[in-house]
């Protein structure tokens, strides 16, 4: 399952805490982020099947993804969108979190050695 090694990936790597998968964040609403870093309120979100027509790029379920997302806008989440191939790389995720995470103290030399490592093989 991807989320989970993106999770800790997260956790080992960028020694994020309270980092956890399938986070349920709305109060009436079923919906769950595919990975959440509850204290920053930070969502990376898995876009599975983008390429085959899947729930995410037919009408109805990319209605239901932009009303999921607004929801958590208003409720003070940021949300990351990264298709699988982007997740399994991990590369766009690490450069992400690592230009908006305010408690580190990132310097551009950590980015860029992050930015050319082979996550995949890692995962």
């Amino acid at each position: 399952m991807i989320e989970r090694a993106v999770c800790v990936y997260l956790q080992n790597e960028l020694s994020i805490e309270n980092i956890v998968i399938e986070h349920k964040f709305h109060p009436k609403r079923r919906w769950k982020f595919d990975v959440a870093l509850l204290d920053q309120m930070i969502a990376v979100e898995i876009e599975g099947g983008i390429y085959s027509k899947g729930r995410h790029t037919r009408p109805t379920g990319f209605i239901k993804d932009m009303e999921k997302y607004n929801s958590a806008a208003v409720l003070g989440w940021k949300v990351l969108r990264y298709s699988t191939k982007q997740a399994e790389e991990m590369n766009d995720i690490v450069r992400d979190l690592m230009k908006i995470l305010p408690h580190k103290d990132w310097h551009n030399s950590d980015l860029e050695i992050l930015q050319h490592r082979d996550w995949h093989s890692e995962l």
